[in-house]
């Protein structure tokens, strides 16, 4: 009866899941298409000099610089949902045992939590490759953090010239330059 419980313990009420700590972050992967690389992303290699004109360097550095920003985005990502992951793998571990125990298939929350159990990266002072990763990705996360900050500013600078006695304002301004 128990095992007959357990095979269906993915369409029991949310209150009586064994792994409900684990579903926000099963949706969460699975609306981000984790495991399918990049499906639904623009460009799936980097900029090359192909299509763009030596005259427009701007647009090739522009090009490079979404790509940086691009994966600044997924370190931030990254970072959130082990932090996730860690929190929900560590209520999930008893219910972990018992399935392990009762040599029942719980491999989908047992990946999980592996997942979980590698946590948000290795420490900085681990080896010398890991914290020149870690400096690469703090590096891409403050360039990330200072460019939204500017076009922050520019959106609140063109607001306020909208807001002209007669509503209509000055037009916009060009975008920031990078």
């Amino acid at each position: 009866a128990v095992f007959k419980f357990w095979e269906h313990r993915h369409v029991l009420p949310e209150h009586m899941r064994p792994f409900r700590e684990l579903e926000p972050m099963l949706q969460t992967l699975a609306s981000l298409d984790a495991d399918s690389g990049n499906r639904f992303r623009y460009m799936r290699l980097p900029p090359g000099n192909d299509g763009v004109d030596d005259d427009k360097v701007s647009s090739k550095q522009l090009l490079e610089f979404a790509m940086t920003l691009d994966h600044a985005a997924r370190v931030l990502i990254q970072y959130v949902l082990g932090a996730a992951a860690a929190e929900a793998g560590e209520k999930a571990e008893p219910w972990l045992r018992a399935a392990a125990d009762a040599e029942v298939d719980a491999v989908l929350e047992f990946r999980v939590v592996e997942f979980a159990s590698r946590g948000i990266g290795v420490l900085p002072d681990a080896n010398e490759a890991a914290r020149k990763a870690l400096e690469d990705k703090a590096v891409k996360l403050e360039m990330f953090a200072d460019l939204a900050k500017d076009v922050a500013a520019e959106f609140r600078s063109r607001s306020t010239s909208l807001k002209g006695d007669d509503g209509k304002g000055e037009p916009p301004s060009s975008p920031p330059v990078v």
